[in-house]
């Protein structure tokens, strides 16, 4: 879990929070890093009505982490736990959405379970805002079972991915009543797209040597880990030169789209996820706390933007999920960065111009130290890509289409893939204080009809309205139909 120092309020402060409406509910979320700040706008949105203790109608907004914000813009800002609470529609239920940012499969896996994670305090947000709105630096967490997460790969797939390590996960994920919440949006229904985006990293004022990639270089960049830049750009004269994938761990929506997408082993293999897949781990300079020898020590790591990259090595084995350390892949190069915002800050370091110095492992025989350029290439979620795009990195087109977050043409006509379906889950019979019911199923089915009818142009870059597409996929993309 990454070290949370910080409470920082942002909004209009209640004007009082002694009295209790007529329903209270509190909404606890896991899941999708990639989604997560349009998820946290749609919470001010649906919470955002008056009621007896919010008279302006304004919710309250609280961010753990330090330097994590919120603004309408940009939602959670990266913050891996967050708050909001105000009044739903009704006037009459008061709501706490409560957030942990956990990754995709890990938020399926926990609700299925019943696993506990921590959340913030509902009691402190209270105690925080009451008699002018102190700010509390050192909040408590619950510990206690999600009953919702927001998802971007659907809760079969998650199963599929898990089958071949843990069977009874994930046959207890496909006999669960997991359901896609929403009454608008509807049983059965997604609440919208989450899109995807290649990023090549910073290479300062280099020249960009290729601007894009197809789903073959893809498949085999993400099988084999690292590829010669000759791969890319047709020039021989490139062959000493190589191109390095980063990618995100097993909890990860974003990593189960990125291999299904570019059909790199997709689900097939004994280990799922990609059988035969190789992510590397990038050794930076100017790391402090978490880090040794310039690489992250475990997965709870800050992970930051360092001064430079000084080598690389194939992720380390046994390498825990975020949520659930009990399952492991135990195999080297399988594992990857917890969130996006990791990876994003891993491509905003200036990638090297020299590569004198360099100690690494798994590069191929004809890597030379003081001669060889590498580049590295991740695909991520949009929002982050945004964030590693403004950072230096540079957008790289898909099978020759770009990714446009002002339009939907290229999605809606099936040029541009990499995307999938946003599920807003939850139980709906089972026992234990995760199954929706009563008041608590209408703060969640409030949520996901909130995002369900947002307009593209809010969702944009993080997503796309599911009513805004005119060629369907009848498929998730991490895996392939039946």
């Amino acid at each position: 879990m990454k070290t949370l120092i910080k409470t920082i309020a942002v909004g209009a402060l209640a004007l009082g929070l002694a009295s209790i409406g007529s329903a209270q509910e509190t909404i606890n979320i896991v899941g999708s890093t990639a989604f997560r700040n349009f998820v946290t706008e749609a919470e001010v949105a649906a919470a955002s009505h008056v009621g007896s203790n919010l008279g302006t109608g304004v919710p309250d907004v609280a961010y753990v982490e330090s330097g994590k914000s919120f603004n309408t813009t940009t939602g959670a800002s990266g913050a891996t736990h967050s708050i909001v609470h105000g009044y739903l529609s009704n006037g009459t239920t008061e709501v706490f959405f409560r957030n942990y940012w956990t990754g995709s499969l890990s938020g399926v896996v926990d609700l299925a379970l019943g696993t506990s994670d921590n959340f913030i305090s509902t009691s402190d947000t209270r105690s925080a805002y009451t008699g002018g709105g102190t700010l509390d630096s050192s909040p408590t967490y619950n510990s206690v079972a999600p009953n919702v997460t927001m998802t971007d790969a659907q809760a079969s797939d998650c199963a599929a991915s898990l089958a071949g390590l843990n069977a009874a996960d994930a046959s207890t994920i496909l006999s669960s009543s997991m359901t896609d919440a929403g009454v608008t949006a509807g049983a059965k229904h997604t609440v919208g797209l989450v899109t995807f985006e290649w990023v090549l990293g910073n290479i300062g004022s280099a020249t960009v040597p290729f601007t894009n990639i197809t789903s073959q270089q893809a498949s085999a960049l993400v099988s084999n880990g690292i590829e010669p830049l000759s791969f890319f750009t047709g020039n021989t004269s490139d062959s000493a030169n190589f191109v390095v994938f980063i990618g995100r761990n097993e909890d990860s929506g974003t990593r189960i789209l990125t291999f299904g997408e570019s059909q790199s082993g997709g689900l097939a293999g004994s280990w799922n996820l990609g059988q035969s897949c190789e992510q590397f781990m990038i050794q930076q300079s100017g790391t402090s706390t978490g880090y040794s020898g310039g690489y992250p020590t475990t997965n709870g790591s800050t992970i930051v933007q360092g001064t430079g990259v000084t080598g690389f090595k194939p992720w380390p084995q046994n390498w825990p999920l975020n949520t659930e350390n009990s399952l492991n892949w135990h195999t080297t190069g399988h594992s990857g960065y917890t969130g996006g915002g990791d990876v994003a800050n891993v491509l905003k370091c200036l990638n090297p111009v020299s590569t004198t110095g360099w100690s690494v492992s798994g590069a191929p025989s004809n890597f030379v130290a003081g001669t060889s350029t590498v580049y590295i290439v991740s695909c991520l979620g949009c929002s982050d890509a945004a964030t590693a795009i403004t950072g230096g990195g540079h957008a790289l087109s898909y099978n020759g289409v770009s990714y446009n977050s002002g339009s939907t043409a290229n999605i809606a006509a099936g040029e541009y893939t990499p995307w999938n379906f946003e599920h807003c889950y939850y139980l709906t019979s089972a026992t234990g204080s995760q199954v929706a019911i009563g008041s608590n199923k209408t703060a969640a089915d409030a949520l996901a009809d909130q995002i369900y009818s947002t307009p593209t142009s809010t969702l944009s870059p993080t997503g796309v309205k599911f009513t805004d597409l005119v060629i369907n996929r009848g498929f998730n993309a991490g895996i392939a139909p039946q």
